[in-house]
């Protein structure tokens, strides 16, 4: 079976536990909207927060990001081009969960709902004895990747905003967290007003492999003056 490889990662995971690392990985979470939570984070005097840019990979969809997110020495994509970490899926909690804890046995994965409303001693009980946790939180692309709620994207990311804000507080005074890195699987494009049928491609979607709304992947190289065309360079074929 043919596969490609991608050859670099994208987040390490210290090698070190010393102090406890929480990740907070916000889906569609973008630049923008990481420097509103910054800003908010900042005007707190406990809290010493800094930003960097992070490459996302392509196509920036959350299938392909979740998984660069993972610790790993080599990530695959397979001829029906399902992601791969390590030979291993990424599709459900529990496969990352496993994967991260190759890598950091003391470690776990949870979802932002089933931890939102836990109390205190319930917390402690999660987060105790972990050198890292993974924390996955939905709230920007859960509504705005949707055509019938994708209108309420600015409210969604005003909440993910709050969300988090209030999520490392509490997790600072409750579970006596301290370090946290807050990252994205990718972002968003926003247009305001709806894309008229004449403005549509058509052309390409014969020769694509894999077709999105916004973007395609393709084997073999095809040519449109209407599509942005990249060579997908950390991908080699094995």
């Amino acid at each position: 079976m043919s596969k490609w490889h991608i050859r670099t990662n994208l987040i390490q995971i210290p090698n070190y536990s010393k102090d406890q690392l929480v990740v907070i990985i916000s889906d569609a979470l973008r630049y923008e909207v990481g420097v509103t939570l910054l800003e908010k984070l900042q005007a707190d005097e406990k809290c010493t927060a800094t930003m960097k840019t992070m490459a996302s990979t392509l196509p920036s969809i959350t299938q392909y990001g979740m998984a660069t997110l993972l610790p790993h020495r080599n990530l695959e994509l397979t001829e029906d081009y399902s992601v791969l970490v390590d030979g291993q899926k990424t599709d459900t909690l529990e496969q990352r969960q496993a994967i991260l804890q190759k890598y950091k046995p003391a470690s776990r994965c949870v979802q932002y709902d089933d931890i939102k409303n836990l109390s205190v001693a319930d917390l402690r009980r999660i987060f105790t004895r972990q050198d890292v946790v993974y924390i996955y939180h939905n709230q920007i692309d859960a509504r705005g990747d949707k055509l019938n709620t994708e209108n309420e994207v600015f409210n969604a990311c005003a909440e993910a905003v709050d969300e988090i804000s209030a999520l490392i507080r509490r997790l600072t005074t409750s579970a006596n967290c301290s370090r946290f890195i807050v990252t994205a699987d990718h972002g968003f494009l926003y247009r305001r007003n709806k894309l008229a049928e004449s403005d549509k491609i058509g052309s390409v979607s014969s020769a694509a492999d894999v077709l999105g709304r916004r973007w395609t992947v393709v084997r073999k190289k095809c040519y449109c003056r209407l599509y942005w065309r990249q060579i997908l360079e950390l991908f080699r074929w094995s």
